[in-house]
């Protein structure tokens, strides 16, 4: 098996209403966006349709989920479509065409709006299989910990045996509080 490879898509989200609390949504949707952690294993093989549901709690309480999807190819490269909703984070929309060769973010939209792809660094600390159990189901695991400028980010994938980016959990921290992402169903072509 090739060595695991991650690359970041990262979304920055801006919502109307109160500068303040925006501020702090702000900060919260761009942890969780930031945590969307895609491995690549090789040249990346999603097939339009494919997709994941996760659910995304705060400190424990449930915040609201994210729908993944491929949507559509782009000479070599697919549009990833991640819809967030509920609670504080509300309804946000974000989608980054991503080469299918590299992994590499080439464009992202939040709510319909191009926005700059974000340059974050990401350092691996270590990797250890594991197994774990979210709703989805129990996966054999590559548990991959990391760390970027917002912080830390854990990621248990198996892209083998989940649909598109093969996370089955992922963790970080929005102003310190921790935020997890847990799959609850996926499927497609």
């Amino acid at each position: 098996m090739k060595k695991l490879i991650l690359s970041l898509s990262v979304a920055l989200m801006a919502m109307a209403g109160n500068a303040k609390a925006n501020e702090q949504v702000d900060a919260l949707v761009t942890s969780i966006a930031l945590a969307q952690v895609s491995p690549i294993t090789n040249v990346i093989n999603w097939q339009i349709g494919d997709y994941a549901d996760m659910n995304i709690s705060l400190q424990g309480m449930p915040l609201g989920t994210i729908h993944k999807e491929a949507m559509s190819n782009e000479g070599n490269a697919v549009w990833l479509k991640q819809a967030m909703s509920g609670g504080m984070i509300g309804n946000q929309v974000v989608e980054v065409l991503i080469d299918r060769a590299t992994g590499k973010t080439l464009k992202m939209k939040q709510n319909g709006q191009e926005k700059p792809v974000p340059d974050e660094k990401l350092e691996i600390i270590d990797q250890e299989t594991a197994t774990i159990t979210v709703p989805a189901g129990t996966f054999e695991t590559i548990h991959i910990r990391a760390k970027t400028s917002q912080g830390p980010v854990e990621l248990w994938a198996n892209p083998q045996a989940i649909k598109l980016d093969g996370a089955a959990k992922i963790t970080t921290e929005a102003n310190g509080m921790p935020i997890a992402m847990e799959l609850t169903k996926f499927g497609g072509k």
